[in-house]
């Protein structure tokens, strides 16, 4: 995805905007998934500007499409995804953190039984 390459590049301020405009469009598409993960993008990169309140509404609504979503891994994705938001309710996440659950839950598919390590605090 071209929001991804683009925040690859540390142009966070046009990957931002870009997955503004896509998330919608994929919910509309019937890619609730692709929305759900463009959510936890945009979650990583509010918090490289330690807007934690964004952040963590944005992992909510990713909890939501998985709290309704029936797959094998499921359990998986809500673990991971519950310690982000914990970490982020506590203004503890960072970045990087976030940048680690969305490629754990991004790998779940192909992957259903991998286990999740949660990257350390500060």
């Amino acid at each position: 995805m071209m929001a991804g390459a683009l925040a690859g590049k540390g142009a966070l301020a046009e990957a931002e905007k870009l997955y503004r405009t896509v998330r919608p469009q994929l919910e509309n598409n019937g890619m609730a998934r692709e929305a759900a993960l463009a959510g936890l993008s945009l979650a990583e990169i509010a918090l490289t500007s330690q807007r934690f309140a964004e952040a963590e509404t944005l992992c909510r609504g990713a909890i939501a499409y998985f709290e309704n979503f029936q797959a094998p891994y499921t359990g998986r994705a809500l673990e991971a995804l519950s310690y982000l938001r914990e970490a982020v309710a506590q203004r503890k996440a960072s970045a990087a953190v976030a940048e680690v659950v969305r490629r754990y839950v991004s790998r779940l598919p192909q992957q259903p039984n991998l286990l999740f390590a949660p990257p350390p605090l500060p």
